[in-house]
């Protein structure tokens, strides 16, 4: 039982920090929109992929990390 309490809680940690990324990452790109960068419809998509793949980059090592340290290492 306590062994599926440590994968909820590491599990609902690692939703919460992907979150935190991606909010970061698209503040990032609006705050690239408020200096006037990438208002054309290429450069806006490419930006918001750019954040989606940022976030699932980051959001891949921050699991990583809270598994590798869930496992009592």
């Amino acid at each position: 039982f306590s062994t599926f309490i440590l994968l909820m809680s590491s599990l609902m940690m690692a939703l919460a920090v992907s979150a935190l990324i991606y909010h970061f990452c698209n503040g990032l790109r609006h705050l690239a929109w408020d200096l006037g960068w990438g208002f054309e419809r290429r450069d806006a998509r490419r930006s918001a992929l750019l954040v989606v793949v940022a976030t699932l980059i980051g959001a891949a090592l921050c699991i990583w990390f809270i598994v590798r340290g869930a496992g009592g290492a």
